[in-house]
């Protein structure tokens, strides 16, 4: 049977300061139609892309499941073209470490362990796939994973149940996939090569969570340690390649999670779950602790590829029980490590404007930011005394004061390893962009 990929949409995309779409406008072109007979697609492979690749996308920062822009994809075949092993390819999806994701219909939108070939042009070191594909004859590219036997683990927390399995492929590739049992929301599948993964699914949609499944997966691992706000957690792997699952009542942030793995040849890994790197500061009002991550710019070396900038975002965590949602969120706040050894700014984060409150009060002040390991320090003084910030696992940090500290009352102290210092006084940031 003839298979067709046919991708017809018109661009619409909500804007944000900070963000770009992922490619122009799209422009596409109709099939052929010689005396009312079949339409005559054209052959792609005989089209000017860059790139044929077929391969798996791997795990990252997500929407729901949907990889962000850009995302890795494992090629298991170079069809045109050459490169690496790992490429990073165009998505749909921008993610944000900020309140903002922008979607762009009609574009690849990637998922773990979902085979694809892809007909790309390269930018910036970044493999864009074709919008608009018509006429690709050849048979679908076959999925390199197989799901590995007797691999199914199971766990219940307050009457919910979870199940998982794995799966393996070549080149290290694995992937361990989950679901709740009895309902059609939550769970989903992650993806790695040549290394364990830690991944945190939710049961239920953006505003009711019911269970929170932590599965740590790979080849190799001895046992594992759970970090859980429930307590630490022990577990060992019931055979090598199969996951260890744990599952958790009500909602449970990625942030909240960590793991320390043993493998068998006696090393030791700590792992954070798949997506942006995160750390927790207190709320200074005794409310659910805010989450800091960073999106730490374009780590790939593919071509030409120029990376981008750094962004730091923080957002006060969810209820615990599943229902409601937090009071706000702050950033993103952006800068170039690269150029500068620091970036921070101050936010105000304010609910959401509506008729019956259309100028809300804010309702934090959130000093954010990043800096490189040669900073040992950010000191951040107030009238009421000081706090001394290290930096996170991405190089991030962050403060929470009361809505009633002023932005212009903070002193932001810059200390080096070096024991030279840095002074801001009175000013909503520097080195931004």
């Amino acid at each position: 049977m003839r298979s067709r990929l046919l991708l017809l949409a018109v661009v619409l995309a909500v804007a944000a300061p900070g963000f770009e779409t992922p490619a122009a406008a799209l422009s596409c072109s109709y099939p052929t139609v010689v005396g009312g007979g079949e339409p005559q697609f054209p052959d792609p492979y005989k089209g000017n892309y860059d790139a044929i690749i077929e391969g798996v996308p791997l795990s990252g920062p997500s929407n729901d499941g949907d990889l962000g822009e850009p995302a890795r994809f494992l090629v298991t075949r170079w069809i045109k073209g050459r490169g690496p092993r790992i490429v990073p390819v165009g998505s749909a999806t921008d993610t944000s470490v900020g309140s903002v994701t922008m979607v762009t219909p009609g574009y690849y939108q990637p998922r773990p362990g979902e085979v694809a070939r892809l007909f790309a042009d390269r930018e910036r070191g970044i493999l864009y796939p074709a919008a608009c594909l018509f006429g690709d004859d050849r048979p679908e590219p076959r999925s390199p994973l197989r799901k590995v036997a007797r691999s199914e683990v199971r766990d219940v927390a307050a009457g919910r149940a979870w199940r998982a399995h794995s799966q393996r492929g070549r080149q290290g590739l694995h992937c361990v996939a989950a679901h709740p049992e009895g309902r059609h929301t939550g769970g989903g599948r992650e993806c790695e090569v040549g290394r364990p993964l830690l991944a945190v699914q939710h049961e239920g949609g953006r505003v009711r969570v019911g269970s929170t499944a932590i599965i740590v997966a790979g080849t190799g691992i001895r046992s594992v340690s759970l970090r859980t706000p429930d307590g630490p957690i022990d577990a060992r792997p019931r055979r090598d390649g199969v996951a260890v699952l744990e599952v958790l009542s009500g909602r449970v942030d990625a942030a909240e999670v960590r793991a320390r793995v043993i493998l068998a040849d006696g090393s030791v890994r700590w792992l954070q779950p798949a997506g942006y790197r995160t750390a927790l500061t207190p709320d200074p009002e005794l409310g659910r602790p805010w989450r800091s991550a960073i999106d730490d710019g374009f780590p790939f070396r593919f071509s030409k590829a120029d990376a981008y900038e750094q962004c730091v975002g923080a957002k006060q965590l969810e209820a615990r029980d599943g229902n409601g949602s937090s009071i706000g969120s702050a950033g993103p706040v952006c800068g170039d490590l690269r150029r500068d050894p620091y970036f921070f700014g101050i936010e105000q984060p304010r609910p959401y404007a509506d008729r019956e409150n259309p100028r809300p009060e804010p309702v934090r002040t959130v000093v954010l930011g990043a800096a490189r390991p040669s900073v040992a320090e950010v000191v951040v003084r107030d009238p009421a005394g000081e706090r001394r910030l290290t930096r996170g696992p991405g190089g991030q940090f962050a403060a929470v004061y009361p809505a009633s500290v002023a932005p212009a009352s903070l002193e932001v102290t810059v200390v080096f390893r070096d024991g030279s210092t840095v002074t801001h006084r009175g000013r909503g940031g520097a080195n931004g962009r």
